[in-house]
């Protein structure tokens, strides 16, 4: 029985043990992104209120810039990428804002810049549809007015038809 106890006792310990080392670990990597976010910001406070790709890229090679792109996995030739996509509003500047809760969606491994560049590229396409709509809606209003003028033309014939006859009778 104290065996039982005793083992029983041990798994307990060692449950509460992994519970508790998952906490520390999600604390110090959600630290750790609020503190990569924050020298970013701080890399690019002395610029205007936003900054444009050439603020960016002129900041690429310093060392903060490289140590953000090794913890969100993604190589420097991405960059243009990852600034089109902390870009959420398409204006070409990152305002504050912007930055970080765009650094804060792409922490973790390339695939959630790969993920943020699909939901950007679908938006894109969803704009684009949306103009597509529009001129075929337009055409299709254009089509209905034309239909409509014809249908008038065809109704308006046979009367013209029958006054035609009736002024070549005398009758009118």
């Amino acid at each position: 029985f104290s065996v039982y106890i005793g083992v029983s006792l041990l798994a307990m310990m060692n449950c509460v043990t992994a519970v508790l080392v998952e906490k520390v670990l999600h604390t110090v990597r959600e630290d750790k992104d609020v503190y990569m976010a924050s020298r970013m910001c701080e890399l690019f406070m002395d610029d205007e209120e936003s900054i444009t790709w050439e603020d960016f890229s002129r900041k690429l090679h310093t060392r903060t810039m490289r140590e953000f792109f090794d913890t969100i996995d993604v190589d420097l030739s991405g960059a243009r990428t990852l600034f089109e996509l902390l870009d959420v509003d398409g204006s070409g500047r990152l305002d504050t804002t912007e930055m970080i809760h765009g650094f804060l969606k792409l922490r973790g491994p390339a695939k959630a810049l790969e993920i943020s560049m699909l939901v950007r590229w679908v938006h894109d396409l969803q704009e684009q549809v949306k103009v597509f709509q529009a001129k075929v809606d337009d055409k299709m209003t254009e089509i209905h007015d034309s239909q409509l003028s014809m249908e008038k033309r065809q109704i308006a014939l046979p009367q013209l038809f029958a006054e035609a006859e009736g002024f070549g009778n005398g009758s009118v």
